[in-house]
């Protein structure tokens, strides 16, 4: 971080002040405070990182009618084996923070947001690639990851899955997934509260699109359900979160969806 490269300064300036940030926790991730503005920066040192870093950019880029609700890309750059992403910066606080400090009908209000902003994202209808059949794709990539060992075993994300059995999981989830019927929408991917920015308690931005696309809605809300039960530990505030979206999802379907992106990581 000492010496950006000059494509990098070229855009923003004379660089004042570096921060890290929080915003993901699987990059190197610094708040630029420059001659030109404010900028975020993105940095992966190995090659699936720097992958997902082009495939931000380019959900980014697919997103551009929906600025400045998403952050707007700059450069996308490899040097010497580093890839670097620099988008704008969206001014705001993790709504985890905003939780954090907020009594209990505050609380409900900003994950009532939460549910509301998440329909609003399901609306979109950005140009990408349009899968037919998203469950089965998503199940061969699962199948995958478990084949060659990427997901833990026993599972050790937090919450009702730590321990779980990965092959069992799959096994349940292929007797599952065939009697599933698609519903597609335009998706975040990981649509957790600390991809969310908020400003005087309304949400004024989201980040970390890497694996936004379109995909079937029931991943994104058992995504924000598991989020909510991981960060607020109470089933009144997924019950919030579910009428504000205005999606009567059966909790089963919504555990297999869980189950499924647990698999996908």
């Amino acid at each position: 971080m000492e010496n950006l490269p000059d494509r990098i300064l070229a855009h923003t300036g004379r660089v004042i002040a570096i921060e890290r940030s929080a915003q993901s926790s699987t990059f190197q991730t610094c708040i630029l405070t420059c001659a030109n503005g404010r900028f975020v920066l993105k940095i992966g040192d190995t090659a699936p990182k720097i992958s997902k870093l082009l495939d931000e950019f380019s959900v980014l880029e697919a997103l551009k009618n929906y600025r400045p609700f998403v952050p707007q890309p700059i450069l996308y750059s490899i040097d010497d084996g580093i890839g670097m992403f620099l988008f704008n910066y969206i001014d705001g606080e993790s709504i985890l923070d905003a939780l954090d400090h907020a009594d209990t009908t505050e609380r409900h209000k900003l994950v009532a947001e939460f549910g509301h902003t998440l329909r609003k994202i399901h609306t979109w209808t950005p140009y990408a690639p349009r899968p037919t059949d998203w469950i089965s794709n998503a199940m061969k990539r699962a199948a995958a990851n478990v084949a060659v060992g990427r997901i833990d075993n026993p599972i050790m994300r937090s919450g009702r899955l730590r321990g779980r059995n990965p092959i069992e999981m799959l096994s349940d989830l292929y007797a599952w997934h065939s009697k599933m019927d698609n519903d597609i929408v335009f998706c975040h991917g990981n649509y957790c509260l600390t991809n969310i920015l908020v400003l005087s308690n309304r949400i004024v931005g989201v980040v970390d699109w890497s694996t936004g696309g379109y995909a079937d809605r029931r991943l994104d809300l058992a995504v924000g359900r598991w989020a909510i039960r991981h960060s607020l530990g109470s089933d009144e505030y997924v019950d919030t979160f579910l009428r504000a979206y205005g999606y009567n999802v059966p909790s089963a379907i919504l555990d297999n969806f869980e189950a499924l992106y647990a698999l996908l990581l």
